[in-house]
């Protein structure tokens, strides 16, 4: 009754806590039981089926993303910046930027990294032609770059 009482006072926090900490070891202590059977059975399959656990399914491999696709560069409306966007694709973690000055085929610099399908470059040179690629990374790597494109940037 005194317990009910309690939780009643403070709206269930109390026992919600305690339902919350109980959670948090009993996941620990699942996780440490899940450890000592690997280690026990060296990773034996039908050892791991008759202690009574499951196996977890092998994830496929990532592969590598394909080339960026759609690329446009825009000048930018302050002094020394360019926007671009281009095609998203799915379960990237990243996108590579890089720019040059010269010829489209050497000579290519780190401009940014960004995690959605757009970027806004700062701090470019000014009056001058530049090209810009970019490439999509995930956990397999980096897929190709994209075409270059060519944007002027105000000076």
């Amino acid at each position: 009754m005194k317990l009910a009482y309690q939780a009643a006072l403070d709206g269930g926090k109390g026992l919600k806590k305690l339902q919350a900490i109980a959670r948090k070891n009993l996941l620990t202590g699942m996780s440490q039981l899940m450890a000592y059977v690997q280690f026990i059975t060296g990773g034996d399959t039908a050892k791991i089926i008759s202690s009574g656990m499951g196996i977890k399914q092998s994830r496929t491999p990532a592969i590598l993303p394909e080339m960026v696709i759609n690329l446009k560069a825009f000048t930018g409306d302050v002094i020394g910046t360019a926007k671009m966007l281009w095609k998203a694709h799915d379960k990237v973690k990243y996108y590579e930027i890089q720019y040059t000055t010269t010829d489209p085929g050497s000579g290519w610099t780190h401009l940014g990294v960004s995690s959605k399908s757009r970027y806004t470059a700062e701090a470019l040179p000014a009056n001058v032609q530049i090209w810009i690629r970019v490439a999509a990374i995930n956990s397999a790597g980096q897929g190709g770059f994209s075409e270059p494109v060519q944007v002027f940037i105000k000076g």
